[in-house]
């Protein structure tokens, strides 16, 4: 965790994300009641990959997101507690399996993973 939380910070630091939004981010890390496992583990290999979103809708970027593979899971955790905040820009997004993109990751696959194209929305989603 301890990891994450140096990810956090350094993208407050290059002002990627507000100390709110950081401030949610590492409430999400705490550790479930559970005793849960992660679904993205981290290796050296993945340090400084990132799971790219970029959605485009009539030429303009809608949503651009760059989540380092370490914080995938909690990114997802993160989307769903927020989810309705976001809601409009994240609708192009709503047909994507999330589950089958996590198990791409999680069986190293790199590159882009996914590429829709619908009525002028252009959705991307790429490992690098």
């Amino acid at each position: 965790m301890r990891e994450e939380v140096k990810q956090i910070l350094k993208m407050v630091e290059e002002g990627r994300i507000t100390a709110e939004e950081a401030e949610k981010l590492i409430d999400v890390l705490k550790p479930d009641d559970g005793g849960g496992t992660s679904l993205i583990s981290s290796t050296d290999d993945d340090y400084g990959k990132f799971l790219r979103i970029k959605v485009v809708e009539n030429g303009n970027d809608k949503v651009n997101v760059n989540v380092p593979l370490s914080l995938v899971e909690v990114g997802i955790k993160l989307a769903t507690q927020l989810g309705a905040e976001y809601e409009p820009k994240l609708q192009a997004l709503k047909d994507i399996d999330f589950n089958e993109i996590l198990n791409s990751i999680q069986n190293g696959a790199q590159g882009k993973l996914v590429e829709v194209e619908d009525n002028g929305t252009y959705v991307t989603i790429t490992v690098d």
